[in-house]
């Protein structure tokens, strides 16, 4: 696999979520939300109260089921299917909020590759190659045409929507029952969102920058419970999936599935990451 190829395999599984911001309206109607809890989520006690529907009291519900973990780490697989690549691998993710995100994939029990991820740079070693990459976050885009944003993918790995910190407007729709769909859009990108009201989950995030045809589909599956380090269970998303199509990218998917058992929240893990002296450097 040539060292491009993993690039775009470490992005397909974690960059490429960061591709849009979007932002938050307040649009009220007359529905409800039922409190109720489903079994795939929380053991919280049965209340057949209602919240008033609106953008606020969604983003609210959203943003009160992610993590409020300050470290994260476990193990998973990921496969991805593209016209450059199709490759399925085993993951070890680590993660230190606002500070560091490490990744290392391994293929039949050996290091393939590993990258880590800072606030302003990302390093990429393939260890089959003998080389690395060493850029500043801006490289991303330079190269794949993907916006990177260090806080949008802390928050894609802690489950919070990465519209949060935006400001452009979203608009609240019902379409079917038991789903609301979230729009936003601007000069640039469109960005949909859909939650589930039943479950109380976001389930699924669209994003579309139709200048530059490029289109970001991540879905959210397999909710259960997680002890967090405040000692409430909040749901987890386990399995991800994200469709990636751009001219830079083709079309790629990729599906990332995290372990359950190998989860851990607030609990210390090194972190290391050394580029050999002999390895050479790519562009």
């Amino acid at each position: 696999m040539k060292l491009s190829q993993l690039f775009l395999f470490f992005l397909a599984a974690t960059l490429a979520t960061t591709a849009c911001k979007s932002t938050k309206k307040t649009t009220t109607t007359t529905q409800t939300i039922p409190t109720t809890p489903t079994n795939n989520t929380t053991n919280a006690p049965t209340n057949t109260t209602t919240t008033p529907l609106s953008t606020t009291a969604i983003l609210a519900m959203m943003d009160a089921n992610a993590p409020v973990a300050t470290r994260l780490s476990g193990d998973g697989s990921v496969d991805i299917e593209s016209s450059q690549l199709t490759q399925s691998a085993n993951m070890m993710i680590r993660f230190r909020r606002d500070s560091v995100i490490w990744l290392n994939v391994k293929k039949f029990g050996f290091n393939v590759a590993r990258a880590q991820i800072t606030r302003d740079s990302v390093f990429m070693v393939s260890y089959f190659q003998s080389s690395y990459i060493a850029q500043p976050l801006s490289y991303v885009e330079q190269k794949f045409g993907l916006p990177a944003d260090f806080d949008l993918l802390q928050n894609f790995l802690l489950g919070k929507p990465i519209f949060l910190t935006d400001k452009k407007q979203l608009t609240l729709n019902t379409p079917k029952e038991n789903a609301v769909i979230l729009r936003g859009s601007s000069d640039r990108w469109t960005a949909e969102y859909q939650f589930d009201l039943a479950s109380k989950q976001l389930t699924e995030m669209t994003f579309s920058e139709p200048k530059a045809q490029r289109t970001l589909k991540i879905s959210y599956q397999n909710y259960a419970p997680l002890a967090d380090a405040d000692g409430k269970q909040r749901p987890f998303a386990y399995l991800r999936t994200i469709t990636i199509e751009s001219p830079q990218t083709g079309k790629a998917k990729v599906a990332l599935e995290i372990e359950a058992e190998s989860l851990e929240i607030n609990v210390v893990k090194s972190i290391k990451f050394e580029i050999p002296s002999d390895y050479k450097k790519m562009d």
